[in-house]
């Protein structure tokens, strides 16, 4: 008499592939081909004996192995008949719906930077437009509080300062704000101008270069930016008007 095989299913309800193993296997673990979930090998079945089909002299139908009744499979193997297209499928979408999250987050992201750029200052105007980095807008934001620090004593007392160490002395200004970023140089200050002066002389300025271009505080308070070369020339035009 041939061994028994043991029919039985994967333990993984969701996955519920048919397996079989020899009937010595019995109490052993298999791995499932499908989705590597660890089995244990159920004991054979046993054909019944002296049943009234034996006492009949009749053959006795076969014993059903015995099966867990697994969950509704959610895509058939290439080995189960199916293409596999839908897990396939499943994939894709996921990976579309990730794409399309991914994309929205970095649309959210630059329109808060360019709405936060804008929201410095309405008189900016320079070459930075979309491209504003974290660095630029903070830097905007220092230049913003050096005008209004000369604004005031320019209201107080007719005059500019005689330098930006003097709005700090005066509590007006952090030192922080004397920098555009922590890292980069102070800005500098064209001393000795008058109110009566041209409006495009330069009255502060960064010297280091961000993305490409320096940031520019204007006599008549406008904020701006110029490459390195532009500045240069504003600087001599401004030096001209200084006696």
């Amino acid at each position: 008499m041939s061994a028994m095989a043991i029919s039985f299913v994967c333990s993984n309800l969701d996955c519920g592939k048919a397996l079989s193993a020899p009937d010595g296997a019995a109490g052993k673990k298999v791995r499932c081909p499908k989705c590597g979930t660890v089995t244990a090998i159920p004991a054979a079945v046993a054909e019944p004996t002296g049943s009234a089909f034996a006492v009949a002299g009749e053959t006795p139908p076969a014993a059903k192995p015995a099966k867990k009744k697994p969950k509704p499979a959610k895509a058939k193997s290439a080995s189960d008949g199916g293409s596999g297209m839908g897990e396939v499928a499943q994939k894709v979408i996921i990976a579309a719906v990730a794409i399309a999250v991914l994309g929205g987050l970095v649309y959210a992201i630059m329109s808060l930077t360019k709405h936060t750029g804008q929201a410095v200052d309405s008189e900016f105007k320079g070459v930075f437009g979309a491209k504003h980095t974290a660095e630029a807008v903070a830097a905007q934001n220092n230049l913003v509080l050096v005008r209004d620090a000369i604004r005031q004593v320019e209201a107080e007392t007719g005059e500019y300062p005689a330098s930006l160490q003097e709005l700090v002395d005066k509590h007006m200004l952090s030192p922080n704000a004397l920098r555009p970023v922590p890292t980069a140089p102070e800005y500098v200050y064209i001393a000795g101008q008058k109110p009566d002066m041209p409006n495009d002389n330069v009255l502060a300025y960064s010297d280091k270069p961000m993305q490409g271009v320096c940031e520019v505080l204007f006599r008549d308070g406008t904020l701006g930016s110029m490459t390195p070369e532009q500045l240069q020339q504003a600087i001599a035009k401004t030096a001209g008007t200084i006696k």
